[in-house]
């Protein structure tokens, strides 16, 4: 019998037994003495033990609970990766188990202590911030020093206030001695601060406010090498105009409060022929500054011309020629602030600008 007539005519069970059980030695009926022996099959061995498949024609199938030998319990897996990983992660809040969690988003421009007038439930605002109106929380009396006007003088709580919103392009203006106003100007002013953190500033300290505002918008320069385009530039000075005007007409004032944008700087920093080409805003510059001369005029026909300093000629048009002398930092590329004696020469149009909006109709 050959190998295929067993396969042929055993049962699966049955040629698994006769693949593992040695044939006997079977006589030819022929010859008294020859012998032939029936190939033996060896027995396989798998590395792999896993059962059998059970075959449909057996009725007595292996019964595991009788077996001196149980198979093996599978242990059920407890462990996950994400087992110890809170669910709070998935909420936008710290895990409890850290110390001192703080639930709130942080944003520094310097390693200083947190913002008390721009930080809320929601972010950590860590940036200098020089404001007025902290100043005059400060004293419970009607009287206060000024460190603005360099002089004592009693809390504003009438007519029309006079009020600088900006970053760092009209910080310490106050200290030149050009600046000598006879009444007193309100500064508040961010350092590093863009648009959106002048116009937050303005929400929390000044939506309050009873009396109408002459305002100076002295901010923008730290949004022009930023990602924004001149068109959300744009779209953030008029944001904050409206607010402003709101106030306004949320307070029901007879003569609304009024706006006065200081344009752009070309700084050296964002400005200069040396820089990238992919570096270089003064298209930017130009189209923002180009609105701002617009809106003034229409609004109220004042303006105050930061962009004709430390440059010579004007600077929209042509090639430009910057006079870095007339710059604060000593690199060229960092070049963004105006030394003190540019700031003396802008303090008197400062107000000059103040001046005319108070005597105006």
């Amino acid at each position: 019998m050959t190998c295929l007539s067993i396969v042929k005519s055993k049962t699966p069970l049955a040629l698994w037994n006769a693949m593992n059980t040695p044939k006997r030695a079977a006589s030819n009926q022929g010859t008294g003495s020859d012998q032939t022996l029936e190939p033996q099959f060896k027995k396989m061995y798998s590395p792999v033990k896993f059962p059998l498949p059970s075959p449909t024609n057996v009725e007595k199938r292996t019964d595991f609970t009788k077996l001196s030998r149980q198979p093996p319990k599978r242990t059920p897996i407890t462990f996950s990766p994400l087992s110890r990983v809170s669910s709070d992660i998935f909420s936008g809040s710290t895990p409890s188990a850290e110390p001192n969690p703080s639930p709130r988003r942080k944003f520094s421009t310097k390693d200083i202590e947190e913002c008390s007038i721009c930080s809320n439930q929601l972010f950590e605002v860590c940036h200098p911030h020089i404001s007025t109106q902290q100043i005059e929380s400060r004293f419970q009396t009607e009287n206060y020093y000024c460190p603005i006007c360099k002089k004592q003088h009693p809390k504003q709580s009438e007519g029309r206030r006079s009020l600088v919103l900006g970053s760092s392009t009209l910080h310490n203006i106050w200290k030149v001695s050009e600046y000598k106003p006879n009444f007193h100007v309100d500064f508040d002013c961010i350092i590093g601060g863009k648009i959106h953190d002048v116009h937050a500033s303005f929400l929390y300290q000044y939506a309050k406010i009873k009396e109408p505002m002459d305002v100076l918008l002295a901010c923008g320069v730290n949004n022009i090498p930023s990602t924004d385009s001149a068109h959300d530039i744009i779209f953030q000075f008029k944001s904050l105009v409206k607010s402003i005007l709101q106030h306004s007409e949320d307070q029901g004032h007879v003569k609304p409060s009024r706006v006065v944008i200081a344009s752009l700087l070309y700084a050296p920093k964002y400005c200069d022929a040396r820089l990238n080409p992919q570096l270089n805003m003064i298209d930017k510059v130009r189209t923002v500054n180009k609105w701002i001369q617009e809106y003034n005029e229409k609004a109220t026909g004042k303006q105050l011309d930061l962009h004709l300093h430390g440059v010579a000629g004007d600077p929209s048009i042509g090639d430009i020629k910057h006079r870095y002398e007339e710059w604060r930092e000593p690199q060229w590329e960092r070049k963004l602030h105006f030394t003190q004696e540019v700031k003396g020469t802008v303090a008197k149009d400062l107000i000059k600008v103040f001046t005319d909006l108070k005597w105006a109709k």
